[in-house]
């Protein structure tokens, strides 16, 4: 199991932090912030999970340029990625959460889908409302992302 604890990852181009066909993953009281697309204007997620199982709390993921959580689907084996998330904040992220249910290496589409598990606690900043303060809280979404490709942002 990959276990973080306590870490800052601050001012990172594309992803602040990748966790990759783990057999299981436990985040905890961390800070993902800053991160930045890269010159075509793709990525810039503050944790990207990768066909891995991830139990995450107490985290905060702050003004990563496309989103805080990037999920995508499921390795050679068809095992697909689960996020657990429980007591975390997202503030100022283009999306909180951002999903893809595909085998990222190949493009070919999960057997099984991907999961996003809301375990309560959560807080969302509403986007639009950036960087204005006091912050406005809403409701946290994850959102699709088209097949192969992420998304550039606008």
């Amino acid at each position: 199991a990959v276990v973080l604890t306590d870490s800052e990852f601050y001012d990172n181009g594309i992803a602040g932090a990748d966790l990759w066909e783990n057999g299981r993953a436990y985040v905890q009281g961390s800070i993902f912030r800053d991160t930045r697309a890269d010159s075509a204007g793709v990525w810039g997620e503050g944790l990207r999970i990768f066909a891995t199982p991830v139990d995450a709390w107490d985290n905060r993921f702050e003004r990563n340029e496309r989103a805080g959580v990037f999920v995508a689907g499921c390795d050679s084996t068809s095992r697909p990625a689960r996020f657990s998330t429980w007591v975390n904040t997202f503030t100022c992220n283009a999306f909180d959460m951002a999903i893809a249910s595909y085998d990222f290496l190949t493009g070919t589409a999960c057997s099984g889908g991907l999961t996003i598990e809301d375990n309560g606690g959560n807080q969302c900043v509403i986007s639009t409302l950036c960087p204005q303060e006091p912050y406005l809280y809403g409701t946290c979404k994850a959102h699709p992302i088209g097949a192969l490709t992420p998304v550039a942002l606008p």
